[in-house]
């Protein structure tokens, strides 16, 4: 669990692998990770197969996901097979997801949801999205 403007950030090897229940709450943040050195990335910011529950204007922002050699990586922010729950004012943004070696984009800048479940999740461009600015986009599957 994260609260109390607690931070995740700097590991060149994703910032969070979960299995279980992870929360984050009260401006806590995931930020400035990277994962995908030889293999393709999966979750730049986390790598979620149990359940992540973001409130309190908590942020998943600034992460990376890139592939290893011309592999495509998945997820900037979030790598997704469990669920997503997100409330109040807490956002998945200004992550990114690449393709190794300098190549192409990658896919889910923000999210990729790889058959998980989405609570609370709004991608832009809709109304009052809550996961937004990620590049290659915000949302994939």
């Amino acid at each position: 669990m994260m609260r109390d403007s607690s931070s995740i950030h700097d590991n060149p090897s994703g910032g969070v692998f979960n299995l279980g229940t992870f929360r984050m709450f009260s401006s806590s943040s995931i930020r400035h990770n990277y994962d995908g050195y030889d293999w393709p990335g999966k979750g730049g910011g986390v790598s979620n197969r149990g359940t992540l529950i973001m409130r309190g204007r908590s942020s998943i922002h600034d992460n990376r996901a890139e592939g290893g050699w011309e592999q495509t990586s998945k997820g900037g922010g979030v790598y997704n097979e469990g669920t997503i729950i997100m409330r109040g004012a807490s956002t998945i943004r200004n992550n990114a997801a690449a393709k190794g070696n300098g190549g192409a984009v990658g896919d889910g800048g923000g999210i990729f949801n790889d058959g998980g479940a989405l609570d609370g999740v709004r991608c832009a461009p809709q109304q009052d999205a809550n996961v937004l600015g990620n590049t290659p986009d915000d949302c994939a599957t």
